[in-house]
């Protein structure tokens, strides 16, 4: 990817997923509610989203194991996998990391547990 030239915007933004179960979720990054199950989300064309924290909250009394991954130039790359959330706890993933345009952010869930998962990043547009 080339380094956009011209003006620009760079504005922190938060999202949230409500729910999230077994079903594969790509994140959304316009600021906007991701719903549980959502596909087909990637970063928009110009746009370069660094991820500052994720939190991941076990809304249940049963436990449940999370997988995130990224999915870019037609490669998927693990960032953390079965990441087990006991009932009712909080992970967090504090590992900054950059996604560039057409990459999707994927999570999915196993086990009957459900979490939340809010997350913040910054958003720079070229566009």
């Amino acid at each position: 990817m080339a380094i956009p030239s011209g003006s620009g915007t760079e504005v922190l933004r938060r999202g949230l997923i409500d729910v999230q179960s077994t079903s594969e979720t790509t994140l959304l990054f316009t600021g906007a509610k991701t719903v549980a199950g959502a596909s087909g989300n990637t970063v928009p064309t110009n746009h370069i989203i660094t991820m500052i924290k994720m939190s991941f909250c076990n809304t249940t009394s049963n436990s449940m194991t999370l997988s995130m991954w990224v999915y870019g130039d037609s490669v998927y790359s693990t960032y953390f996998s079965n990441q087990t959330i006991g009932s009712n706890q909080t992970f967090v993933w504090n590992d900054r990391f950059v996604l560039q345009a057409g990459d999707s952010l994927r999570i999915n869930g196993v086990g009957s547990g459900t979490c939340d998962v809010n997350y913040s990043f910054i958003d720079q547009d070229w566009s």
